[in-house]
């Protein structure tokens, strides 16, 4: 469970993007991923000047309940991204193009690293069935390629048969 205060600026931070219209937000708790941050925040803004604007009032509104500013604040090169950065919760301000090409939530969201891990094992659960199938099998009716790529080798590789003279 996060503190207390995190919590709170969790919620206020939250209240902050809900009123200047801040869309698609996602709260991910990045705890058990890293020593970093404790929370990480993603929204969507409409424009440059629009994640500008909620950094700001982000910044503003922790400065005043809080005390405190953030650690920093930060825009890509494009201004198509802004990141605050106050200690225990992260904010993503993001144009959606930048969303799209970042994918932070498949980087950071623990649930979708796991069930991407689950995919991954059993991908190469059937890749192990499949070659272990193709061992005990005959090479040429194999459907396993890389199988079938070292049988053609061996083939090419044997000597053809001298015909008897007569």
């Amino acid at each position: 469970m996060l503190s207390k205060q995190t919590e709170k600026m969790k919620t206020l931070i939250k209240k902050v993007l809900e009123e200047h219209k801040a869309e698609q937000c996602k709260i991910l708790d990045v705890r058990n991923l890293t020593d970093l941050t404790d929370c990480m925040i993603i929204c969507n803004g409409s424009s440059s000047r629009h994640l500008k604007i909620l950094a700001e009032k982000i910044t503003e509104n922790v400065k005043k309940h809080f005390g405190f500013k953030p650690l920093s604040t930060s825009r890509g090169g494009d201004n198509d991204w802004v990141v605050v950065d106050l200690w225990n919760i992260i904010v993503h301000l993001m144009l959606p193009r930048a969303r799209e090409e970042y994918v932070l939530e498949e980087l950071w969201d623990a649930s979708f690293a796991k069930s991407a891990t689950k995919r991954l094992s059993l991908q190469l659960e059937g890749v192990k069935k499949m070659k272990k199938a193709c061992k005990t099998k005959k090479a040429a009716t194999c459907k396993c390629k890389a199988v079938k790529k070292v049988a053609k080798k061996k083939v090419a590789k044997k000597p053809a048969k001298k015909k008897a003279k007569k």
